[in-house]
């Protein structure tokens, strides 16, 4: 994601995607280096890579052409929200049996990460063309 930022912005100028983009990228690399057992620097990265995660997927219609732009709009907006329902999960215990919301905090946190992975695929498909 940080060198994909960087080719993307020199072909496709947009600020405020790159730098979604890129610190999105710095903080998934933060999750490589903190797992979840490593507190309290995995529960900084986290909500950094979620929320920057769909920011960069709703501003990236800047750069994708129709209808894919649309796709990663709905995309980063439902990710950004089930992020913001994500938020009283965090802090929890690795093994934490909470639910909130009828979800466990492993099923929240995959319903946050799987549509921008889904976006990011739709977006390097895009891009190869």
């Amino acid at each position: 994601m940080v060198t994909a930022s960087f080719l993307i912005h020199r072909f496709k100028p947009s600020r405020l995607f790159f730098a979604f983009l890129l610190i999105a990228g710095l903080a998934t690399i933060g999750l490589g280096f903190f797992p979840e057992d490593s507190r309290p620097m995995h529960g900084i990265v986290t909500p950094i890579t979620l929320i920057f995660g769909g920011l960069a997927a709703t501003f990236s219609f800047k750069v994708q052409t129709r209808p894919l732009s649309y796709l990663s709009i709905i995309l980063g907006t439902g990710s950004i929200i089930a992020g913001l329902v994500f938020i009283p999960y965090m802090g929890l215990a690795v093994e934490s049996s909470v639910k909130y919301l009828g979800f466990y905090k492993g099923t929240l946190e995959r319903i946050v990460i799987y549509p921008i992975v889904l976006w990011l695929m739709t977006l390097g498909s895009q891009l190869t063309k």
